[in-house]
């Protein structure tokens, strides 16, 4: 995980423990509204990322994925039932309400849903997904036929070389070398003379 992957978790953490520990005194429509929104986009754009990435995936891959979104499916409509539990459709939040209007038995209702959607449903499907993904067995990478190449362009499968079979030099090459550096020390020692004559 990159630095970028532990500053969101960072804060996300900071951002959660700040809001669950807020002192509200009422009942915030608007804290939960914008919650249930990001919600509801986060999931839009998860659903978006389903859609591309799913034509490249194939078999077991291609299942971890499909199960991985079903799970999300329910976890979002559980998150959509507890807004109705503790919204607008029970008032969860305001017990004299509920009360008054009759609603313990559709909290009780919408809870036995939410529970199920939460248990058998969203999180039945993200550990089945997470089972198939981890018996997914690793594909190497292709390789070309004619190697891999390195930085500089040059094939990098080439065979080594045997330095115990390499040709070794003879001995009229070796004599030769000898004679050509005579000839260059002779040389270079007799234009030192003549430019010594004639500096003198």
């Amino acid at each position: 995980m990159g630095k970028g992957g532990i500053w969101l978790i960072v804060t996300g953490g900071f951002i959660y423990l700040v809001t669950c520990y807020l002192p509200f005194i009422e009942y915030s429509p608007t804290f939960f509204g914008i919650l249930g929104t990001l919600i509801l986009v986060l999931f839009l754009f998860i659903v978006w990322n389903w859609m591309k990435r799913r034509p490249g995936l194939e078999g077991s891959a291609r299942t971890a994925g499909d199960l991985r979104m079903a799970g999300y499916y329910f976890l979002v409509v559980a998150t959509w039932g507890l807004c109705g539990i503790f919204g607008i459709v029970t008032y969860a939040l305001k017990p004299e309400m509920m009360m008054e209007r009759g609603l313990q038995s559709t909290a009780v209702t919408l809870t036995s849903h939410v529970m199920v959607e939460l248990s058998l449903a969203g999180y039945s499907f993200s550990s089945v997904c997470a089972k198939r993904v981890a018996s997914t067995p690793l594909r190497a990478p292709d390789v070309p036929k004619g190697g891999l190449e390195s930085p500089t362009g040059f094939p990098t499968d080439l065979p080594p070389v045997n330095l115990s079979t390499a040709q070794e030099v003879s001995p009229a090459h070796t004599s030769l070398g000898s004679s050509f550096s005579r000839q260059v020390a002779r040389g270079s020692r007799g234009t030192d003379h003549r430019f010594h004559s004639l500096m003198g």
